[in-house]
């Protein structure tokens, strides 16, 4: 059994329209904007075309569930987002939830009932630009945050997590969801796959992550007149800590990333000392022990450069999830139907978070990685090849039929 991949293309096609700016600026579809909403209306109309029982939950996750022989509970659920960043690609999110709609359109085409319901979700503000909290949907329905503080969450307008569910009318009534097994696919967003010539990434896990708002404090002073051995110079100090930051990484030799993604001055003036540089850090790293003590060595390394510069220091936590290693028993499967199917492929950690990672505190939790060019992601320049996206899809599918408990050679529905 094979999914219909002309259909999923053109699926891919119609949802990579909604909120396209240019070739440029890529799609535009912020978590609950205009063209979030329209994207989810689609999405929402094609699950009622397939007979789905469809939900809606409190953070505004969709759902749509294909009954099976034990009903409509516990499902083994397939999924991932449909919004983007604000300048992003067609792939990241989209094939997660499109593919798992397509692996539904051919259960249905083949008229096959599993034994558990298999159902398909398109989590809310996945990424997290909007409001500066990414994997939103997965992080309410799990109970990571308490969903007062989730509504209370606001954009750079002043709009709360609360009234955007509004004005889109995704202010869902329905129960969470409560999955049996949770499947992801997902473009790699990295360049692993397409290196090594893999067409398939069996994700064993994914790396913590952990999100640092930090500031150095010095004085500001003319940039004529103060000598160099009297500055207090911050921007000097980040400098030097960013550089420093990098060198731990390399070090380390044990896969630890760390970036600094933003970066700001005060005054921000050409003839001024910076007085003040606020500025974040992203670590991420796979091993748990590892991890935590990468924690530690960042927070020392940020008091003694900003000691070595004389300046004043302050860390803000803004947000840390755990590394997490998947279900082996899910892993396997994913796999199996890889091999089964005659593709190459690679079992790796994932470097980025997804919403399986929040999944897998409440059920067994696997990923399928399809190859992206040039490791592109974030970017109108995202590109991943149809004939890998319809590979990954098929390897859902045949993952589903293990989960969900029929074999994919079967070809009628059960008597």
């Amino acid at each position: 059994m094979q999914v219909n991949s002309e259909r999923l293309i053109d699926s891919l096609n119609q949802m990579s329209k909604i909120g396209f700016v240019s070739k440029e600026e890529g799609i535009n579809r912020l978590a609950l904007n205009g063209d979030d909403k329209k994207a989810r209306d689609l999405f929402v109309r094609w699950l009622r075309n397939e007979g789905l029982n469809v939900t809606i939950d409190p953070i505004g996750n969709i759902v749509g569930i294909r009954e099976g022989y034990l009903g409509l509970t516990d499902p083994v659920v397939m999924g991932s987002h449909l919004d983007t960043v604000s300048q992003g690609g067609a792939f990241d999110g989209a094939i997660g939830v499109l593919g798992g709609l397509e692996v539904i359109r051919t259960l249905n085409d083949n008229k096959l009932t599993t034994e558990k319901p298999v159902a398909v979700i398109d989590f809310t503000h996945e990424e997290g630009p909007r409001f500066n909290r990414n994997m939103m949907g997965s992080v309410a329905l799990t109970g990571a945050i308490p969903l007062d503080e989730i509504y209370a969450m606001k954009d750079k307008d002043g709009v709360t997590v609360l009234e955007a569910l509004k004005k889109t009318d995704y202010l869902g009534t329905d129960p969470w969801m409560k999955a049996s097994r949770y499947l992801e696919l997902h473009i790699e967003q990295g360049p692993v796959l397409e290196m090594e010539e893999k067409e398939v990434g069996v994700v064993e896990g994914i790396q913590g992550i952990v999100w640092y708002e930090c500031f150095f404090e010095g004085e500001s002073s003319h940039a004529g007149p103060t000598p160099l051995e009297a500055r207090k110079d911050s921007l000097l100090g980040a400098a030097d800590l960013f550089c420093h930051l990098r060198e731990l990484a390399v070090s380390r030799r044990d896969g630890t990333v760390v970036t600094v993604g933003c970066c700001s001055i005060s005054p921000n003036e050409i003839n001024v000392i910076p007085g003040r540089t606020e500025f974040t850090i992203d670590m991420r790293q796979f091993d748990h022990n590892r991890f935590v003590e990468m924690k530690t060595l960042i927070k020392d390394l940020v008091r003694d450069i900003a000691e070595k510069h004389s300046l004043e220091w302050g860390m803000r936590l803004r947000t840390e999830v755990l590394p997490v290693a998947f279900n082996k028993e899910v892993v396997d499967v994913i796999e199996s139907s890889t091999k089964k199917l005659g593709y190459s492929f690679k079992r790796m950690p994932s470097a980025a978070g997804h919403d399986a990672q929040l999944m897998h505190a409440v059920c067994p939790t696997g990923m399928i990685f399809v190859p992206s060019i040039g490791g592109i992601s974030h970017s109108p320049k995202e590109f991943s090849r149809y004939e890998d996206i319809i590979k990954g899809t098929n390897v859902l599918l045949q993952s589903i039929l293990a989960l969900a408990g029929i074999s994919g050679e079967c070809g009628s529905e059960r008597s």
